[in-house]
């Protein structure tokens, strides 16, 4: 049958049965909104969504960014999450930084979010029960990230001061500098720059800061086997998928020393084997691959080709073309890593 997506989920629709103008009005941010409301003399006020005063709707915006980025970043943190510089904890890592950001433009300068936890657990304990389970995980983590960007903006204004003193500006090197090294965000910068009225160079800046970006996603583009390895390029005979399958027998088409040359046998050393089918999942798209074994064998990484077949990375394994093998993935391993994604 024929049929609508409206796209309205869950929250849309209680913003409408409760008859408020946005999600962040709704009953599941009321606790958080007072919560953060507690720290400042500013006040979350729904009816400026209708008036449009633009003071108020400033503060309105960052009260619904901390509401919203306390809420993911809690939740994640809930699933054994922890704030780093890559992959999922970067994300977290950028989500609280970002509310304590939108915290200052509420004159929130001191340890906050922390403080926000009770709010969050009390609203969707229900809905995740891990959150009051892993509560101390959660807190530690929010803790330590905190006080870590607090060091961190302090820092990066003694480097403005040095650099605003100097020059009476501060260069687009200065700002990507502060945001690459020390994780200072360009908002402060920009904040910096009006509050002592100095030109900051945001055209140099937004250079550097693409320039950066190309460099990183080649960078990620190398670390797939791509077209630097021609033993792989040249590859193209099909694998099948089958991720429903926990443990398959497969044919062993493929097969590479450390050096990503194809040889006709690995005899007790480390290389790469690709399979006519398989069950174990490809680093992709943020998720990370399985751990298994192939007949007795460690499989430690599983990452594509360029021509989208599983490339198994192997440990101490004796295999050769045409052998018959038994193929198993960690499933303790993948029920860990689906936790963190939908």
């Amino acid at each position: 049958k024929k049929n609508i997506d409206t796209g309205a989920g869950l929250e849309r629709l209680a913003c409408i049965l409760q008859n408020v103008p946005t999600n962040f009005d709704t009953d599941q941010f009321e606790e958080i909104m007072r919560a953060i409301e507690a720290h400042t003399s500013f006040r979350y006020l729904p009816q400026a969504y209708f008036t449009k005063e633009p003071i108020q709707t400033g503060h309105n915006l960052a009260f619904r960014v901390i509401a919203d980025h306390i809420r993911a970043a809690v939740l994640m943190m809930a699933e054994n999450v922890a704030p780093s510089n890559k992959d999922r904890g970067y994300t977290i890592r950028r989500l609280i930084r970002r509310a304590m950001v939108y915290g200052r433009s509420l004159q929130i300068n001191g340890l906050f979010l922390v403080s926000l936890l009770p709010a969050v657990i009390k609203m969707y304990k229900n809905l995740a029960p891990e959150l009051e389970q892993n509560a101390n995980f959660v807190q530690l983590a929010l803790e330590k990230e905190e006080k870590g960007f607090t060091k961190t903006l302090a820092q990066g204004r003694q480097l403005l001061d040095k650099s605003a003193n100097k020059e009476q500006r501060i260069s687009g090197e200065t700002a990507f500098r502060l945001l690459d090294t020390f994780g200072y965000p360009i908002e402060l910068t920009e904040e910096y720059a009006r509050q002592h009225n100095i030109e900051l160079d945001t055209a140099d800046f937004a250079s550097r800061l693409a320039a950066h970006r190309e460099a990183s996603k080649t960078s990620a583009k190398g670390t797939g086997f791509n077209q630097q390895i021609p033993a792989l390029v040249e590859y193209r005979e099909s694998s099948i998928f089958d991720y429903e399958a926990s443990e398959l027998k497969a044919k062993v088409n493929l097969l590479l020393n450390e050096q990503f040359i194809s040889v006709p046998v690995l005899n007790h050393e480390n290389g790469y084997l690709i399979t006519d089918r398989t069950c174990l999942f490809a680093t992709t798209g943020g998720q990370e691959h399985d751990n298994g074994i192939v007949n007795k064998f460690l499989i430690t990484d599983v990452t594509k080709a360029p021509h989208g077949q599983h490339v198994h990375k192997l440990e101490q394994a004796s295999l050769k073309i045409g052998d018959l093998v038994d193929l198993k993935f960690d499933q303790k391993k993948r029920e860990l890593t689906r936790k963190n994604h939908s």
